[in-house]
């Protein structure tokens, strides 16, 4: 009795692990008919001369966003149909490594061609011609998030679109936020597309269509799919912020030295902090109708703008977005002077105090 439960058990074990592998069936043919397919001479990030569909896309997308190390890799191939069959349409035929004999063939919409009829089969691997490999994963080239927009070529437009005008002008106003602006054109799913990158700021946060409305890439996946996919990318315009054109403002501001200085300037003009030979210099100018003093001290050279204040010592903080920004400062500012210098002067100036 006990041997007899012991078979059924195995037996239904059997069974059920038989319905587990139940797999669809093995839709998949020959490879040797492509032969020696060449590799596509443009193939780079993707081909940018070939429109994937979007089935394709999200086929390679699911692989190399994988974070299965076994996930099977492939390379698919593109080739046109030549007989009343196959309608003279643009066939795809997917290889994958695990199976490098045997492939599936696709019509263009993603559905697979049914070849298990001998008289189609023979038609397709003897009439289709042609044969390109559009995708090979070895080649695959990482993204980073702008990696589409690096080098290319910048072809600034004799017009633009008025809501993107509207954005350029932006860059003319004093307290405009960011240390620099590019915009670039590109195609994406068969339409022009813009992005307008800040200096600093969301990579992706201003993309729009031809019409000015937003694109928004809402997660990880659809940033990826933007960069691989996005091809025939320009830079149509460039505001680039160069501090050193301002440097010589102060640099070479003449030497007005001053009998008195703000007490809060002298704890950090005082050399006992640094060491004796320490040069220490304080520079003023006119900023928005205040007094700006600038003061340079061994712990400020490396980033000159570090220490600058107005008349009453309130530190003005340069941030990267907001209208006190360095760029404005240096643009905006006149009439530069240095008033004070330890390597001119043996004393120093005498502290103004409230009273």
């Amino acid at each position: 009795m006990m041997k007899r439960l012991i078979s059924i058990l195995f037996l239904t074990l059997a069974v059920t692990s038989s319905c587990d592998k139940e797999e669809d069936p093995d839709m998949s043919i020959s490879s040797a008919f492509i032969g020696e397919a060449p590799d596509h001479s443009l193939i780079v990030r993707y081909a940018l001369d070939f429109d994937y569909p979007e089935w394709i896309q999200d086929i390679i997308l699911e692989i190399t966003n994988s974070p299965d190390e076994k996930l099977v890799y492939l390379d698919i191939f593109s080739g046109l149909g030549n007989s009343e069959t196959l309608l003279g349409k643009t066939v795809y035929f997917i290889i994958y490594r695990d199976k490098p004999d045997k492939g599936i063939a696709y019509w263009e919409d993603g559905q697979i061609i049914d070849l298990s009829d001998p008289v189609r089969l023979t038609d397709f691997t003897e009439n289709t011609i042609m044969w390109r490999k559009i995708f090979d994963i070895e080649r695959y080239i990482p993204l980073d998030r702008t990696f589409f927009t690096k080098g290319v070529s910048y072809e600034p437009q004799s017009d633009y679109p008025n809501w993107l005008q509207s954005r350029i002008d932006e860059t003319d106003l004093p307290d405009f936020p960011y240390n620099g602006m590019s915009i670039f054109k590109g195609e994406w799913k068969q339409q022009t597309v813009y992005l307008v990158s800040y200096a600093s700021g969301c990579s992706f946060c201003s993309l729009f269509d031809a019409a000015g409305n937003v694109i928004n890439l809402s997660s990880d996946e659809e940033i990826r799919n933007f960069s691989a996919f996005s091809k025939n990318w320009i830079c149509i315009f460039r505001f680039d912020v160069n501090y050193y054109f301002y440097t010589s403002d102060y640099y070479y501001a003449p030497y007005e030295p001053v009998d008195s200085l703000p007490e809060w300037v002298f704890p950090l003009i005082d050399k006992t902090p640094f060491h004796p030979a320490a040069i220490m210099k304080v520079f003023q100018c006119e900023w928005r109708e205040r007094t700006v003093y600038m003061i340079h001290s061994p712990n400020s050279y490396s980033s000159v703008y570090n220490l600058v204040f107005f008349e009453n010592g309130e530190h003005i903080v340069w941030e990267s977005i907001g209208e006190m920004r360095l760029y404005v400062f240096l643009r905006d500012s006149k009439n530069w002077k240095k008033i004070y210098d330890s390597t001119i002067q043996d004393e120093m100036p005498e502290p103004i105090t409230d009273s």
